[in-house]
């Protein structure tokens, strides 16, 4: 070996004392609402299961608009009611019909901005969006979880903002357990408790909307001692075996975590990555 084409060492301490680089670093992302931006009750909290590394901008489907103008949004006759969240902090329901043309639009809009990543932040079906970069969206990742954890459970509880929307729910999976479904508003939760009662009997809870936040998610799983998936945690997760772990509930009835993995590709990494043993030790 030639005279110095060798590397010098950093000492242990130097490279224990260098920053961690998050896995998002250099990475500009637009996270879309199909309310009012910016949703400081919802990016800061993604953001501690993020890291500090990915660059955001934030735009709202009714950003600029009027309450003359956001009431014309109404679910009409036939169309799929969406809850969300304007910038005073108030609650609004939308029709999904008339707010799909909105996020198109400010999808369009962000054409010239040079992302990397589009994040829809709604676990309602908006079918058919066009994104000038990748794009993600939070329903598909919420009901792919679903589906894959049907398959290991006798029974799935959904909780969804308001009680319109129990019966304008379908489950995704086309055979699997019975569904139960129960609502309570993630901006206005005086109906938690209720909820979370009226799904303590099925084996695992969904709260299906992005409102819902980490705080609440612990509240139903204290309540009920079930596995409870939360839309907005599911939402960001980088590897698989984070979003088994997003579980974060008792092994109830025999139903074991691991079934989930059998179901759906998506989660098969899982059986490399989780310590099964002690992993199931640690819930019980």
């Amino acid at each position: 070996m030639r005279a110095g084409s060798a590397r010098r060492k950093r000492p242990a301490a130097a490279l224990a004392a260098r920053p961690k680089r998050s896995r998002f670093a250099a990475v500009r992302a637009a996270f879309i609402t199909i309310g009012q931006s910016p949703r400081i009750d919802l990016v800061p909290e993604m953001r501690q299961w993020i890291g500090p590394g990915l660059r955001i901008v934030e735009r709202g489907a009714l950003d600029g608009l009027g309450p003359a103008e956001i009431a014309a949004l109404a679910p009409r006759r036939g169309d799929h009611h969406l809850v969300t969240k304007l910038a005073d902090g108030s609650a609004v329901t939308v029709g999904k019909r008339l707010i799909r043309r909105r996020v198109q639009r400010v999808l369009d809009d962000l054409a010239g901005e040079r992302l990397d990543l589009a994040v829809l932040l709604c676990t309602g079906r908006l079918p058919r969006l066009k994104a000038p970069c990748l794009f993600l969206e939070a329903q598909w990742i919420m009901d792919h979880a679903m589906a894959a954890i049907a398959a290991g459970a006798r029974s799935v509880g959904v909780m969804l903002p308001v009680a319109v929307q129990v019966k304008e729910f379908r489950v995704p999976w086309r055979r699997g357990p019975r569904a139960r479904v129960s609502h309570a508003s993630p901006y206005e939760p005086s109906r938690l408790v209720r909820a979370a009662r009226e799904l303590a009997q099925t084996d695992v809870i969904a709260m299906h909307c992005i409102g819902y936040t980490e705080r609440q998610r612990r509240a139903v799983a204290d309540l009920t001692g079930r596995p409870v998936l939360l839309a907005r945690r599911l939402s960001f997760l980088g590897r698989a075996d984070e979003a088994y772990q997003a579980l974060e509930g008792a092994i109830v009835r025999g139903f074991q975590p691991k079934d989930i993995v059998e179901a759906d590709p998506c989660f098969k990494s899982v059986r490399r990555s989780v310590r099964w043993r002690q992993y199931l030790a640690d819930q019980t």
